[in-house]
């Protein structure tokens, strides 16, 4: 498992990061078939400046009622790079 890095939050939060942390928050949406949404993305780093940092950003979908029994899954839908210095 990849590691959360704290540094980054977003309003909907990280279903995943609910696996290592029983207090984490999210929230679920649906995008329709045609349609988009925006999700703004909050980096808020601790680092020393002049410390570059990178990482990517996940966009993942949560499959629900997954046979043979009905549990949750999840799909990587993909992964967008960062790198940024810290100021």
């Amino acid at each position: 498992m990849k590691a959360f890095d704290p540094a980054v939050t977003s309003a909907p939060g990280d279903i995943w990061e609910a696996s290592v942390n029983p207090n984490a928050q999210f929230g679920l949406f649906v995008i329709q078939p045609g349609h988009t949404a925006t999700i703004n993305v909050t980096i808020t780093p601790s680092a020393t400046a002049g410390t570059v940092v990178s990482g990517n950003l996940y966009v993942d979908v949560l499959d629900g009622n997954v046979p043979p029994y009905g549990q949750l899954g999840g799909d990587e839908l993909a992964a967008l790079p960062y790198t940024y210095t810290v100021g």
